[in-house]
């Protein structure tokens, strides 16, 4: 005992020595020693088995045992520290240097040896320790602890209640990883199952457990252990891992020469000692050496199982008599009674067998049948196997997610490289490890299907694991491995998925949802967002995510983006989501409006939060440069626009920036149109389309104020505009607005002129259809009494009205236009006289209507008895437009998108504060006037609006080009000759002063281009400017001094422009040339330094009074003396000033020049017609507050007035005004 307890010190001793070589290289073991000393245990252990009684030795070796008199059959010695003695020896195996192989199989034969007299706790962790030697001993010696494992620790240590039945699975594992050869595989798992039930739930632990080397050994040897019913599980095809047979060990007889494979095995220690050389029981021999033994004496030997087979009839039914119609082997029986029936190899047996021989009768009751779980759901291991089936399907995962995409590569390119790259060992098993996800498939489909008592948790889990593998599966290249996989989700994965979603709706929902994505540590989220959209993404094609899933989850999603995602992260996403929603990329199984569907209903849900957040979505979207379809995006915002006055809109913070996420509505939908107008292509054949969709929104969204909260641009705090939120807000907005006109627009400007059909046109709605003269052309008509124009001085809608003739006519949109052309039935009136009020509401329509004082007009008055009908002029929707020429019923929706955006654009206007602001919009309504012929397109079929628009907006607010355009229109040209001596003439000092103001600009922004080759513009000019030099005598000192300082700050080109307006004005009306020779006169004095009175000019306007005299003179008696050329007899020809050829071009335009102001005479605009009955009453005449009051008193001290009076309208003073002042 001395000795033993010695040689195990000494042991101990070995493993410090090792460790301490580098340091005392003396004081090594030796591989001798280190294997003298375990031959040592191993004979002295043997000699203790020789020496137990006959009776107890086969009992004491076979199986351990709890007997408490089974320690008293073998000496007291420290078994447990000779244990952990070659525990730690084998801690420091791999620092041995020499003879490895030697003292492995020395350690192997001691532990042998030892296993008998083990204690319980160091018996099973024998097992273990003995597996995980696998990655430390030399590979010859696999084979040997593989033999020790399955055939002599565990058939001694597994009893009932035994532990070492726990450590199974890790048994498992580490052979399945360690040892590439697939025999030892067969070979312990048909040991443990030989031994022990519940093999199968072992082998779900290690693919749920386990590693990923190991996974692919118990993924094979599952189904082919416990094959599935399914022919595409059956015949699957192997790819490189395939299963083998085992071989048995060879006889460890040593008189045999044949060394067969064992079939027997002998526990006896006597003739173990005497038949091998110093082998410890078991021994194993052949059938000839069983037999040979055997007859020298009764000696008690056990059979061996023999391997089963690994061929194509391993999953069928191995019963010979077997009647089943299904012969598809689902459980392995290893009875004993089974068995011997079949050579001693483990039988196979269908459902029907198994049910009839293994059923719970005392005969099968005792069988060792392995048999698979069958559905999961509620039975011990249904979270083994989910998390089985999980671990398999993310293996492929990570395997295809490797390092540069090594599994996303062609097979053929890795075969090439050998599966050496950047210094890697060959890896003979990646393919097999890609593919280790089939099984996960079958598993799912077999064992866990979704019916409704399924687990949701788990399925939850499950889901997310498929969509992963989904989205690591769907770029693989197209070869074996790829199709094959491929093949699994059309053949098992669509099937399961749409049951899941019948039974798990909600569960299939929240997995897609962003509520799924965990916080990884160390990881950003925005990671997982990206992966988990690609999941999103990578089932589209599968029809899996129908319409209803994809409203239910994106809204999630895109809100999900906005309130985590900064704006770095926008290009990581940007990849994934263009994949989506790219009409282009956009695999998804419906139409791309109901890709967007969900973003619509949310747009017009009439609830302001639902619709600022589909505005933020769009807005995130198009900040990641994805493309909505621009007509499905301008159709649905303007759906939106119509609601949106009827929605609370909450008031915006105070101190709310551009940069901010919170900005007004008008803001972000503007930024959204430029980033779509700019990712969008349009063609030239969408652009009328896309623009008229355009400004039909533009035109909707303008009608709802910008809630931008209080302006502070007028605070001493403040940098006036820059600092206001308000202005800053509604200039960005203004200025994208132009950007988008600018860019649906030509970029060509039109040609600013007169259209002769406009004249007839409006001549045809104020005129009936007599000879005489357009009354808007002239305020006097020929041969009638000198008396003011009802349509320039008469207030509108003060006037009665006097019906003459009706006829029943079609109802038409507005008053004006052309008349129908069907047949007419007409039916005679009485003569009615109508009130104002009563316009509208008649029960006839009217073809023919006289207007009392002269205005008349054929307008078709459409009869309308709803008394919902407004009497108001001019407000939107609104059934009667008041103009001067009548009232004109449409509704403001049916009027072209862009003269409602002109409009919605003008009202705009008036409440902006920001000059650029202003500038913006104006520049605007040019680009839509000038560019796009908003007005000229619509002057006949909507020309009721356009005369409204020129009468109460255009002309008396906006002082531009758009003015000069205005004035190609009659009724702008009517509106400007009424509004600019009302406005030069008014008692208001204030409104002369803006006047002047007005037209000082007008003058600035006229291009000679537009006036020269237009002389309807020429004559408006000419009259401004008439005005404006009148201005500089006018009686206020503030109105008289603008006036000279605007008229000495125009520039030489101007001055010679407008003296060009002025001769035309001065050819065109005879009565108006004393004034304006007069205001040329003023011109000259006012402004010397400019050559306006030349030679040129004086020569020019006598010549043209000239022409006119001599043919005035022609025609009747006159006071001009006939000019008689001596070379002319007759006298009859007229000749000008320069005696020009009578047959030259230039001589006949002075003639047709002077013959057409004869003719027009009385009918031709005339600025004195326009003074007529006002005349300028207020530069002889004002009053004590049209003057500052400095002024007022030196008047009163001047005219000796009291100061206790005051000067009213009732008693005026005269005021001579001198025109040199």
């Amino acid at each position: 005992m001395f000795a033993v307890s010695s040689k195990i010190r000494t042991l101990s001793d070995f493993q410090a020595r090792i460790l301490n070589a580098a340091q005392e290289t003396n004081k090594t073991p030796s591989s001798a020693e280190i294997i003298a000393t375990l031959r040592y245990f191993q004979c002295t252990l043997l000699s203790f088995l020789k020496e137990l009684p006959p009776n107890s030795q086969i009992d004491f070796v076979r199986r351990y045992s709890t007997d408490s008199n089974r320690a008293s059959l073998c000496p007291n010695l420290n078994y447990s520290g000779l244990y952990y003695a070659i525990n730690n020896l084998l801690d420091v195996f791999h620092l041995i240097p020499t003879a490895q192989k030697e003292i492995a199989e020395a350690i192997l034969e001691t532990l042998k040896a030892l296993i008998p007299f083990l204690d319980r706790d160091s018996l099973d962790q024998l097992p273990v320790l003995l597996a995980s030697q696998l990655g430390v001993f030399p590979a010859e010696l696999h084979k040997s602890i593989v033999h020790v494992v399955a055939d002599c620790v565990l058939p001694f240590s597994l009893i009932p209640d035994s532990i070492t039945r726990i450590s199974i699975p890790a048994i498992l594992m580490l052979i399945f990883q360690h040892t590439p050869d697939p025999t030892l595989h067969t070979w312990i798992i048909e040991a443990a199952m030989a031994q022990t039930e519940g093999i199968y739930g072992d082998v779900i632990a290690v693919l749920a457990k386990g590693t990923s080397p190991s996974r692919v050994t118990a993924a094979n040897l599952l189904f082919h252990y416990w094959p599935f019913s399914n022919p595409h599980v059956l015949h699957r095809k192997l790819i490189q891992y395939k299963v083998h047979a085992w071989t048995p060990i060879a006889c460890q007889y040593t008189a045999c020469a044949e060394k067969g494979p064992s079939v027997k095995k002998c526990f006896d220690p006597s003739i173990c000692s005497a038949t091998c050389t110093d082998t410890a029981p078991p021994i194993f021999v052949c059938r000839k050496c069983s037999e040979s033994i055997q007859s020298e004496g009764k000696v008690q030997m056990d059979t061996l199982l023999q391997p089963m087979s690994s061929g194509c009839n391993a999953t069928t039914c191995q019963n010979k008599s077997c009647s089943s119609s299904s012969r598809i082997a689902v459980a392995s029986c290893f009875s004993p009674d089974c068995v011997k029936h079949h050579n001693y190899v483990p039988i196979r047996v269908c459902a029907e067998c198994l049910d009839r021989d293994h059923s719970s009768s005392s005969e099968g009751e005792n069988h060792l049948a392995h048999c698979g779980s069958g559905v999961a759901w509620g039975s011990e291991m249904e979270w083994e196997m989910i998390e089985a089936i999980v671990k398999l399907l993310r293996e492929t995962s990570h395997n295809l997610g490797g390092g540069e995409s090594e599994g996303k590569r062609p097979k053929w390119l890795r075969q090439l490289e050998g599966g050496q790259q950047a210094g890697k060992e060959v890896d003979k098993m990646s393919d097999e490890r890609r593919m280790l996800s089939r099984f996960g498939i079958w598993l799912m489909a077999a064992l866990c299907p979704p019916v409704p008592e399924a687990n949701e948790r788990a399925l939850h889990y499950v889901m997310e694991a498929v969509f992963e593998w989904f989205a690591t599966t769907a770029l693989l290249p197209n070869d074996n491995m790829g199709s094959s996989l491929e093949q699994l989700k059309t053949e098992f994965v669509s099937d399961w998925l749409n049951l899941a979603i019948r039974n798990h709706y909600d569960v299939f929902v929240d997995v897609l949802s962003p509520a799924a994505v965990r916080e990884v540590e160390d990881r950003p989220r925005v990671e997982e967002m990206k992966e988990a959209l690609g999941k999103l993404l990578s089932l589209t094609p599968y029809d899996i995510v129908s319409l209803e899933t994809w409203s239910r989850v994106m809204p999630k999603w895109l809100q999900c983006i906005y309130d985590n995602s900064e704006e770095e992260h926008l290009r990581e996403l940007k990849i994934v989501l263009s994949k989506i929603f790219e009409p282009d990329l956009c695999p998804l199984p419906f139409d791309t409006p109901k890709v967007f569907e969900f973003i619509t209903r949310e747009l017009v849900s009439c609830d302001f939060e639902r619709m600022s957040c589909a505005l933020k979505w769009i807005h995130q979207l198009s900040r990641m440069e994805i493309r909505v379809p621009l007509g499905m995006l301008l159709t649905d915002l303007a759906e939106c626009f119509k609601l949106l006055p009827t929605m609370d809109i909450p008031k915006m913070e105070e101190g709310i920036d551009l940069d901010d996420d919170d900005v007004c509505t008008h803001v972000v939908v503007i930024d959204i149109l430029v980033m779509q107008f700019r990712l969008n292509e349009i063609s030239t054949h969408e652009m009328a389309s896309t623009a008229e969709k355009l400004f039909s929104a533009m035109a909707l969204l303008l009608r709802t104020p910008m809630q931008v909260g209080a302006h502070v641009c007028h605070s001493s705090d403040m940098d006036e505009f820059a600092d206001c939120n308000p202005c800053q807000q509604a200039a960005f907005f203004y200025q994208m607005v132009l950007n988008l006109v600018s860019s649906v627009s030509p970029k060509q400007e039109m040609l600013i002129e007169t259209r002769e059909e406009d004249v007839a046109d409006l001549a045809e709605i104020t005129s009936p259809s007599t000879s005489i003269p357009s009354q808007v052309l002239s305020p006097y008509a020929p041969n009638q009494p000198h008396q003011p124009s009802p349509s320039l001085l008469a207030p509108p809608g003060s006037s009665s009205m006097v019906i003459q003739r009706a006829s029943e006519v079609e109802e038409g949109d507005e008053y004006v236009g052309i008349l129908p052309t069907e047949e007419i039935e007409s039916a005679m009136a009485e003569t009615t006289t109508l009130t104002d009020r009563d316009v509208g509401r008649e029960t006839c329509h009217v073809l023919m209507s006289t207007l009392v004082q002269g205005k008349t007009g054929s307008t078709p008055m459409l009869a309308d008895t709803s008394p919902s009908t407004s009497r108001g002029g001019g407000v939107e929707n609104e059934c009667f437009w008041e103009t001067s020429v009548g009232r004109f019923k449409f509704s403001f929706d049916s009027i072209p998108a862009q003269l409602r955006f002109i409009y919605a654009l003008y009202k705009n206007l008036d409440g902006e504060r920001d000059p650029d602001v202003e500038l913006f919009i104006l520049q605007t309504l040019k680009i839509l006037c000038l560019h796009c012929e908003a007005m000229t397109n619509s002057r006949r079929e909507h020309r009721g609006f356009l005369i409204w628009m020129h009468e109460h907006i255009i002309v008396g607010e906006v002082a531009s080009l758009l003015l000069i355009h205005a004035c190609t229109f009659p009724s702008g040209e009517e509106m400007l000759w009424r509004i600019v001596p009302k406005h030069f003439t008014n008692q208001d000092w204030r409104t002369r002063f803006d006047a002047v103001g007005r037209s000082t600009v007008f003058f600035h922004l006229a291009r000679p281009s537009a006036v020269k080759a237009n002389k309807v513009v020429q004559y408006a000019l000419a009259h401004l400017f008439f005005h404006l030099t009148t201005s500089t005598v006018d009686p206020n000192p503030a109105v008289a001094q603008r006036a000279l300082s605007s008229l000495r700050a125009l520039p030489s080109g101007t001055l010679r422009l407008l003296t060009t307006c002025v001769e035309s004005q001065f050819d065109a009306c005879i009565i108006d040339r004393p004034l304006l020779i007069h205001a040329m006169r003023a011109l000259a004095t006012q402004v010397p330094e400019e050559p306006t009175l030349t030679f040129d000019f004086f020569i020019q306007l006598f010549e043209t009074l000239v022409l006119e005299a001599q043919l005035a003179a022609q025609s009747e008696d006159s006071l001009f003396v006939q000019v008689v050329d001596s070379d002319d007899e007759e006298g009859s020809t007229v000749k000008d000033l320069s005696r020009t050829d009578p047959m030259s071009e230039i001589y006949q335009r002075k003639v047709t020049k002077a013959k057409r102001a004869i003719e027009n005479a009385s009918t031709a605009r005339s600025i004195s017609k326009t003074l007529a009955g006002k005349g300028m009453k207020h530069q002889l005449f004002f009053v004590s507050h049209d003057l500052p009051k400095s002024i007022s008193l030196s008047l009163r001290l001047s005219l000796n007035i009291p100061s206790c009076h005051s000067l009213t309208l009732s008693s005026p003073v005269p005021y001579h005004v001198h025109s040199n002042r």
